[in-house]
């Protein structure tokens, strides 16, 4: 089949320097040549079988991604958008915890949240995660939208506008974020948001448990893979701290790249 053979191609090309971490010139023409298909016929294809061994890998960046970090009492709680309600969830439970007494309710929609958001009649994802926070009983007057930003770094970006229009200067921090991306945060923060306590959590889940009907394990692995591989690639251009990867994790993440989880690679 054509389609096939487009996504070999795409395969070929979109390779990842192992060194550096970072995208060849032919990853980069990789990219360029997604444009001969449409995204839900990319989707489609590059669903892979989640094999025992891809498994086992997934499981050694899952627990790389994981803090486990106690959480402190803070000013302010930033709930990182996606389209995963339970990282809202999270941050209702560490609000009513007492820890802090703000949740900011962060994003706009990124590649993949859009249509899920929409689907669910929302139409970003600060606006599904008040929702949800608010159904957790926090009150509405401690919720705060920043319902612009793209990325992490937008999300701290327009945080600190946000808050420095009603005059809050946060000194300590809590970040709530997928468990897939723990790690990946406290860089990018340490980075972005510099002379702050920050501590990081997300849903109390495990590996085994966190895919649903929605995020699929699929999902889930190709999720990994492209937090670990953005915490090289990001640290050379300056986008967030740089974080030792130890060589049995980054080994893991490119044999799983080598196995086709790349859809969510750089």
């Amino acid at each position: 089949m054509k389609l096939e053979r487009d996504i070999r191609k795409i395969r070929e090309l979109l390779s990842i320097n192992k060194v550096s971490g970072s995208q060849t010139m032919a990853g980069r023409k990789g990219l360029h040549c997604l444009s001969i298909l449409t995204i839900e016929r990319y989707n489609t294809a590059m669903h892979y079988e989640v094999t025992a061994e891809a498994r086992e890998f997934a499981k050694i960046l899952w627990a790389y991604q994981r803090l486990n970090l106690p959480i402190q009492s803070a000013d302010v709680i930033i709930a990182m958008g996606c389209e995963d309600g339970r990282v809202a969830e999270r941050a209702a439970q560490v609000y009513k915890g007492g820890f802090a007494q703000l949740i900011i309710c962060t994003g706009r929609n990124g590649e993949r949240t859009e249509a899920i958001l929409q689907a669910k009649g929302f139409k970003t994802e600060a606006d599904y995660f008040a929702d949800i926070i608010k159904k957790a009983g926090v009150p509405s007057d401690c919720i705060l939208k920043e319902d612009r930003s793209t990325n992490s770094g937008e999300n701290i970006a327009y945080t600190k506008e946000l808050l420095a229009q009603r005059g809050i200067e946060p000194k300590r921090i809590i970040v709530v974020t997928a468990p897939y991306a723990e790690r990946r945060q406290q860089a990018t923060y340490e980075e972005r948001w510099t002379e702050r306590a920050i501590t990081v959590t997300s849903p109390q889940l495990t590996f085994e448990t966190y895919p649903t009907a929605e995020l699929s394990e699929d999902y889930l692995i190709t999720a990994l893979v492209g937090r670990v591989q953005r915490m090289k690639v990001y640290a050379e251009r300056g986008y967030q701290a740089k974080t030792e990867i130890p060589e049995h994790v980054w080994n893991a993440c490119q044999r799983l790249i080598d196995l086709g989880f790349i859809k969510q690679v750089v």
